[in-house]
């Protein structure tokens, strides 16, 4: 149970302002946050940035614990022993991300594998929306700033490399093992949250012309969602160049994801790289320029969407309970604001995706998931399940690359 907050007071026990308000009545509209460019941020403002996230990994959250037990076995064998763990403040916002995506359970032994509350439906904005956000306020608490915010990474250059892959940023490579995080990152000390689910993943490619998809294409769509070529389809990235629906293919979003491959690469594991918090301010940006275009709310579905991605359906697993639409304004409504302009930005709106210069050959691209011996591949790498790992493939034009994850 959680207490239900009058007028703009929020959190479990209403003891917060919602976004974007402040004050002690919360009656008082706060100052848009700004989020900036990671590239632009000035010495000390990248410092705040690196040393505050490496802070959220390693202090414990003081207002949450994960349940480790279905919640017909919370208390125990004997019903006097809460089965809870504590949990860091980075932690909770990977947990949140990989409760989203994991299955769900009906009860002992009744997985259900068919639901994905913050991905592939209309929620995926909304829900990423707000989990950067409640990251942002827990990240402004530690830093004692109220102006912090979190950058953004601008993916859609065209470059043909991770430009925030470097050690000074977000952790390189390893000279000694590409798959792996630089040593000499703060990042390669970092753990992952994740199930010990094991997927062989193999990106196959094929050798006709990749179409690219442009920023500016994407603007253009009059509808969010629900419409063979949509918003969302093309923010997300399950869609052709012009928006059409298409899951076979992989742009955008999803596919500078699969660009840095590893720990990145899938959905119940990505939130654990700090690279997940800067790409998704960025396409969250990109959704708040189209907002800005587009007056039409009413393509944010009343029903018939996935579960969990309805207008007024509850976002899975935030608490207090939040709705799709109380998520579905602009930034500013909500106390943040984008140092960014995508239109009229020759680089921003018509450069192309980033990665899709290196599969200017490749025409379409699949995943083939095929389960392997966990056991085998934890005896053999037990290195794997605890660190985080990109890997960019040497040679993109060959079309192929694999890489084993946990």
């Amino acid at each position: 149970r959680t207490c239900r907050c009058f007028g703009n007071f929020a959190g479990y026990n209403c003891g917060e302002c919602r976004f974007g308000w402040t004050g002690p009545s919360c009656e008082q509209r706060k100052a848009p946050v700004v989020r900036k460019d990671i590239h632009s941020l000035s010495p000390a403002e990248l410092q705040e940035f690196l040393d505050v996230l490496d802070r959220a990994k390693t202090t414990v959250h003081a207002e949450y614990v994960i349940a480790t037990q279905h919640w017909l076995g919370l208390l125990g064998p004997n019903g006097t022993e809460p089965q809870f763990n504590n949990i860091s403040i980075y932690d909770f916002f990977v947990w949140q991300h990989y409760y989203s995506v994991r299955d769900t359970l009906l009860g002992p032994g009744r997985p259900f594998k068919a639901i994905d509350f913050s991905h592939k439906g209309p929620a995926f904005i909304t829900w990423h929306r707000y989990h950067l956000l409640s990251l942002e306020r827990e990240l402004q608490k530690l830093t004692g700033n109220e102006n912090f915010a979190v950058p953004y990474w601008n993916f859609a250059t065209g470059r043909t490399e991770c430009d925030v892959c470097t050690d000074s940023l977000l952790g390189g490579g390893d000279p000694r093992d590409p798959s792996r995080i630089s040593p000499r990152s703060r990042f390669a000390r970092w753990g992952v949250v994740c199930d010990r689910y094991v997927l062989l993943v193999e990106i196959l490619f094929s050798k006709n012309l990749c179409e690219t998809l442009k920023v500016d294409t994407l603007l253009t769509f009059n509808v969010l969602s629900m419409d063979i070529k949509s918003l969302l389809n093309a923010l997300e990235g399950y869609d052709k160049p012009d928006g059409e629906l298409d899951s076979s293919v992989s742009n955008l979003h999803n596919l500078v994801h699969l660009f840095l491959n590893g720990t990145s690469a899938l959905s119940h594991s990505a939130a654990n790289d700090p690279i997940f918090l800067v790409l998704h301010a960025f396409t969250d940006a990109i959704f708040e320029e189209w907002m800005r275009r587009s007056s039409e709310n009413a393509s944010l579905p009343d029903e018939m969407a996935p579960i969990g991605h309805n207008r007024h359906y509850n976002m899975v697993p935030f608490f207090p309970p939040v709705t799709n639409e109380e998520i579905y304004i602009t930034s500013e409504q909500l106390g943040y604001s984008y140092a960014v302009e995508l239109e009229g930005n020759k680089h921003a709106v018509n450069a192309y995706i980033l990665g899709i210069i290196y599969l200017k050959k490749c025409k379409f691209y699949h995943y083939v998931l095929t389960h392997i011996n966990p056991y085998h591949v934890l005896k053999n790498t037990p290195r794997l399940s605890i660190v985080l790992f990109r890997s960019t493939p040497s040679d993109f034009h060959s079309c192929l690359f694999r890489v084993v994850v946990t």
